[in-house]
């Protein structure tokens, strides 16, 4: 991530604790620590911002999705027999 390596002073990337969403057309804003839109990114909390983006990247935006296609496969595929197989044999 380019804000992890980034020299100057952070403060430079008008970064706050929050991630903005664009999807169809609109935007919306998810603070990543309670009232994260006031909160700038400094040099002192960028691991933390760091380590807050990316769990809500890995884990958190796309976990709605990922919980409906795997209902969804469970429905079609008893989950007894998906458990005899790694994850990248499925």
């Amino acid at each position: 991530m380019y804000v992890k390596y980034y020299d100057g002073d952070i403060e430079d990337l008008c970064l706050c604790m929050s991630y903005t969403d664009t999807a169809f057309g609109g935007e919306t804003t998810i603070n990543l620590v309670p009232n994260g839109q006031d909160i700038a990114v400094t040099n002192q909390n960028k691991m933390q911002y760091i380590m807050l983006y990316a769990n809500y990247i890995l884990n958190k935006k796309e976990g709605e999705q990922s919980k409906a296609f795997m209902e969804g496969m469970h429905e079609v595929i008893d989950p007894e027999l998906l458990s005899m197989f790694f994850p990248d044999e499925i």
